[in-house]
């Protein structure tokens, strides 16, 4: 909330200082830990963090480094709905028009973190989420990412053949129903060309003869965006890229 966020400072090089607790700075006379964004949410790092947010949270003062403070405003911030539950650390999204989504992180949980010597530990696992929603594509990375995992997103199944062509990926998140080349005719495509990896098909529709076809076109599981029980999309994939490790470990 805006109320969380006393304000921001450059991450100058006399500013930050290093304790017990690793990177600090001073704010109103108070050592305030510094925690990386990208860090503990599993983000690749584009740029250098040399900004700062400092807020306040349940855990006490917290300064978040980022590579950019971009502006500041009030936004009304909606639930993710049950697929992209079980990263507690998101608390919603917020739509700014244009396409643009916003996501919504929980203050408490960046100042717990700010306090251990902690970050996510990626698994050095790669997922290709492909959907032609740019909402849908930012929301599902940042869940991913956050759990650990490197994501590559892409807007569409051509696209996605090119991504596959060029780079390993250990898991692919495919919509159903995209413009062109389906979800259900990449499948396809991909599994006539030997691909093996674990596909898991998100959709908005439900119908048995869909979810049919889906199965049929080698899908390794199918889940409902209206109706799918607390962090389905992440235990699925723990569950897919589990089995493939044992099936790997065996052969």
């Amino acid at each position: 909330s805006e109320a969380s966020v006393l304000g921001s400072m450059r991450l100058t090089t006399g500013r930050v200082s290093y304790g017990d607790r690793g990177p600090e700075v001073v704010y109103q006379s108070e050592a305030v830990p510094v925690v990386s964004f990208s860090r503990i949410l599993g983000i690749p790092l584009v740029h250098p963090e040399v900004d700062a947010l400092l807020i306040s949270t349940r855990s006490g003062l917290a300064a978040v480094s980022v590579p950019e403070v971009v502006d500041r405003r009030r936004v009304a911030v909606k639930g993710l709905g049950p697929i992209l539950d079980g990263g507690g650390y998101i608390t919603g999204a917020a739509f700014l028009g244009g396409g643009q989504v916003m996501i919504v992180i929980d203050h408490h949980f960046l100042g717990a973190q700010a306090r251990i010597d902690a970050a996510v530990s990626p698994h050095n696992e790669r997922i290709l989420v492909v959907d032609d929603s740019a909402g849908v594509r930012t929301l599902m990375a940042a869940t991913l990412r956050g759990h650990g995992y490197e994501v590559v997103v892409m807007p569409g199944a051509r696209e996605a053949a090119r991504a596959m062509a060029d780079q390993p990926f250990d898991l692919l998140v495919v919509d159903y129903s995209m413009p062109g080349s389906t979800g259900v005719e990449l499948v396809e495509a991909l599994r006539r060309s030997g691909v093996d990896l674990p596909i898991i098909m998100v959709s908005g529709v439900a119908e048995e003869a869909d979810q049919a076809r889906a199965w049929q076109a080698g899908v390794d599981a199918y889940l409902d965006k209206f109706d799918l029980r607390h962090g389905a999309l992440v235990e699925t994939i723990r569950r897919l890229l589990d089995d493939t490790r044992r099936t790997k470990d065996m052969s």
